[in-house]
């Protein structure tokens, strides 16, 4: 009887301790970031932005369980779907966008900031390098979208424009930071190959926005890492930039 009795009280405890871990508290819900298990929209990244820039909670790594769901949930490029889609207006599509990307933007920011002076966290920079220039090429066809509706007769007409044309400016600054990157010697060989998949996917796009000389520059630092390269994969990136570039395979 006494050995049942200690049975039934150790399955008892095993049951408890089983739904006290499904029950347990989400330390990023609490300090008040958003679910991870559903779309973000820019609102939701500037919240995210403002308890991590004010120590609420610390970044989301890939280290735990609940920190890999939230990171995988900033930078999923299906938070962008609304950007994307047929049925929504090209000035929701563009407020949407600039909302999406600041909040980004503020939340990389801090990452680099914190691996610079405590942490390396690779694999969630090269990811997040990734994100935001898929980011990039939603962004240009949001613009190309956005432009046709702008009345001529705006009477900030001029201003709009002064400021869309200053998108170029702005993917060209990502890919440049992009292609550093792939210099970076705290970097495995995996971290730069996400890195260069990416620029290599979002490339046929994103260099509608590029000036002649800066292709040209592109093509020269791209072919000068392409013949130093020993990693076949990255090999094989490098030089279907290269060839995106111009035609002709080095």
């Amino acid at each position: 009887m006494i050995k049942k009795t200690k049975f039934i009280i150790s399955c008892c405890i095993t049951l408890l301790l089983a739904f006290s871990n499904v029950f347990a508290a989400n330390k990023y819900l609490e300090a008040g970031i958003p679910a991870s298990d559903r779309q973000w929209n820019g609102v939701d990244y500037l919240e995210a932005a403002d308890k991590f820039s004010k120590g609420i909670v610390d970044l989301p790594t890939m280290a735990d369980k609940e920190g890999t769901a939230l990171f995988k949930r900033i930078v999923s490029v299906s938070n962008l779907e609304l950007c994307k889609g047929k049925t929504t207006s090209p000035e929701i599509k563009i407020k949407t966008y600039m909302g999406i990307l600041a909040g980004a933007q503020k939340i990389f920011i801090m990452y680099i900031e914190k691996r610079k002076y405590s942490e390396k966290m690779n694999d969630e920079i090269s990811a997040f390098s990734s994100f935001i220039l898929d980011a990039a090429v939603v962004g240009e066809n949001v613009v190309n979208e956005f432009i046709p509706t702008i009345p001529k007769n705006d009477a900030n007409y001029d201003k709009r424009m002064a400021g869309i044309s200053k998108v170029g400016d702005a993917f060209t600054q990502i890919f440049v930071a992009a292609e550093r990157s792939l210099s970076d010697t705290n970097f495995t060989s995996s971290n730069i190959n996400t890195i260069a998949i990416a620029m290599s996917r979002t490339l046929p796009v994103l260099k509608s926005r590029f000036s002649a000389n800066f292709k040209e520059e592109l093509k020269i630092k791209l072919t000068s890492r392409y013949k130093e390269a020993t990693d076949a994969t990255l090999k094989n990136v490098l030089n279907a930039m290269i060839n995106e570039l111009a035609p002709s395979s080095v």
